[in-house]
């Protein structure tokens, strides 16, 4: 799974959703 704003690869889809939280938090 790979982020979409920074192109970070994950193994697991729960952990990329919570990384690209991250992006989208002021959104």
């Amino acid at each position: 799974y790979q982020c979409k704003h920074c192109g970070k690869a994950f193994i697991r889809a729960s952990s990329c959703r919570e990384h690209e939280r991250t992006h989208t938090i002021n959104i």
